[in-house]
C-alpha cells in the first residue's frame, strides 16, 4: 500500500528512471493466481470432515452469519453506491478469516466444543459467502432484480452441490490410483482444470479453488497435496497481499471514504456477530462460550480482500470503495482478533483467580505435629479442618456458574 503505484511508486520510478512499480496484466495474472492457491490451500486444510462435523446448527450459524452482514450492508449502501457496488462491499464483508481465528484459539488455548463450532461454521461460512459472490457476480451480469437474483442463486447452489459431489467422488479415487509419483501434477492438473470448468459455467475461480482442496483432501494423498499448496503458497502468496495493498488508493481516502469504511466496519461486526451467536448458543449451550465463538468469527482477512479485488478488476466498484473495504478487512480483524483473545483470555484467568485451593491437611498436619505443634485431636482426623471453599458442589456450582 506504501510503496504502490498511487503512493511512493512514483517517486521509486522517477529515481530509477522506469516504471519499476506499476499495475498490468502481469500483476494482474499473479495476483489471481496466488489467490487461487491460497483458497486452494484452504480448502485441504478445512478438509471435507471439519464441513461435516459442524452439523445443523454449524450450518446455520454459517448461513446466518453470512447472509446477515451481506444484507445488511447491501441494503444500508444500496441508494447511494448503486446495486452492483453495494452487493459486492456486502460480500466482501460475509466471510470470515479462518486463518486469523484458529491461531488466536491456538494462542489462547481456546478448547472444547466451543473451538469444534468456530472452525466448523468458519469452514462453512467460506462456502456461503463464494456462492454468495458467485451469484452477485452472475447478477451483476444480468438482472439485480430479486426475482431473477433468487433463480441465479437457486442455480448456483444446485450447481455447486453437483459439482462438489461429484468432485469429491472422483478425484480422491483418480488420484488414489495414479499413486505418490503423480500427486503433485494431478493436483495441478485437477485444480486449474476445476477452475476452467467451474468459471466457464459463471462461478468465481474463488469458489472452484475452494471445492477442489476440499475434493483432494480426502486422498490418501493429501498430505503430499497440503506439501504442494504450502510450497505454492509460500511462494506466491504474499503476492496477493502485495498487489491487493498496491491497489488501495490512497488518494481516496476522503473524510467520506473514511467515514465509509468506518460505518461498514461497524455493521459488518455487529451483524457478524448477531447473526453466530443463536446457533452457537444452540450447539454449544453455554453463554460464555457461545460469546467466545461469535467473537472469533469476526476477522475477515484474506477472503474480504480477494472479493474486493474481483470486484475492482470487474469494474463493479470503484477505488473509493475498494479502499474503503481493504480498511474494513484491517477494522474487523483487528478488533475480532483483540476482542476474542481479551475475552477468551480473560475468562481463563478468572477461572484460574476462581478455582479453589484446598489444605494440603494431611501434609501439613503430620509435619507440625512432629514438633508438637498440632494438638492430638486433630492430628487424628487427618489434619487441619478443611477450607469450606473445598467443597466439591460448590465448586461444580461456581464453575457454572463462571
Amino acid at each position: 500500500m506504501i510503496v504502490g503505484p498511487y503512493a511512493l511508486g512514483p517517486v521509486l520510478n522517477s529515481m530509477v528512471g522506469m516504471q519499476l512499480i506499476s499495475l498490468n496484466n502481469y500483476t494482474e495474472l499473479f495476483a489471481q493466481f496466488s489467490v487461487i492457491l491460497l483458497i486452494f490451500a484452504s480448502g485441504l486444510e478445512q478438509g471435507l470432515s471439519g464441513i461435516r462435523r459442524a452439523g445443523a446448527w454449524g450450518f446455520l450459524g454459517a448461513i446466518f452469519g453470512a447472509l446477515l452482514p451481506f444484507l445488511g450492508i447491501a441494503a444500508a449502501l444500496w441508494r447511494c453506491l448503486g446495486p452492483q457496488a453495494s452487493l459486492v462491499m456486502g460480500a466482501a464483508s460475509a466471510s470470515t478469516s479462518l486463518a486469523v481465528a484458529s491461531a488466536v484459539a491456538s494462542e489462547v488455548g481456546f478448547s472444547g466444543p466451543a473451538l469444534d463450532f468456530l472452525l466448523t461454521a468458519g469452514a462453512v461460512d467460506d462456502v456461503v459467502t463464494l456462492i454468495i459472490f458467485s451469484t452477485v457476480m452472475a447478477a451483476a451480469a444480468g438482472s439485480a432484480e430479486p426475482s431473477s437474483m433468487i433463480m441465479v442463486l437457486l442455480y448456483y447452489v444446485i450447481a455447486w452441490a453437483l459439482i462438489s459431489a461429484v468432485s469429491i467422488a472422483i478425484l480422491p479415487r483418480v488420484a488414489n490410483a495414479l499413486g505418490e509419483r503423480y500427486a503433485y501434477p494431478f493436483a495441478l492438473l485437477a485444480l486449474f482444470g476445476l477452475v476452467a470448468s467451474m468459471v466457464a459455467l459463471g462461478f468465481s475461480p474463488i469458489i472452484a479453488a475452494y471445492v477442489a482442496g476440499i475434493a483432494l483432501s480426502s486422498s490418501r494423498l493429501s498430505g503430499s497435496f497440503r506439501r504442494l499448496a504450502v510450497g505454492l503458497s509460500s511462494l506466491f502468496g504474499p503476492l496477493f497481499f502485495v498487489i491487493a495493498g498496491s491497489e488501495v488508493d490512497l488518494r481516496g481516502f476522503t473524510a467520506s471514504a473514511l467515514g465509509l469504511a468506518l460505518a461498514i466496519s461497524a455493521l459488518a461486526i455487529a451483524l457478524k456477530f448477531a447473526g453466530v451467536l443463536p446457533f452457537a448458543y444452540g450447539a454449544i449451550r453455554s453463554g460464555r462460550d457461545s460469546v467466545a465463538s461469535s467473537l472469533g468469527m469476526l476477522p475477515r482477512g484474506e477472503m474480504g480482500l480477494a472479493i474486493a479485488m474481483a470486484g475492482l478488476s470487474a469494474g463493479l466498484i470503484g477505488e473509493s470503495a475498494y479502499a474503503a473495504v481493504a480498511l474494513m478487512v484491517i477494522i474487523t480483524t483487528v478488533a475480532g482478533a483483540l476482542s476474542f483473545s481479551r475475552y477468551v483470555g480473560g475468562r481463563a484467568a478468572r477461572l484460574r483467580y476462581l478455582k479453589p485451593t484446598p489444605y494440603p491437611s494431611e501434609s501439613i498436619g503430620r509435619s507440625t505435629s512432629s514438633h508438637g505443634g498440632v494438638p492430638s485431636s486433630l492430628h487424628s482426623s487427618g489434619g487441619l479442618p478443611r477450607s469450606p471453599f473445598s467443597n466439591t458442589k460448590l465448586c461444580m456450582n461456581m464453575n457454572a456458574d463462571s
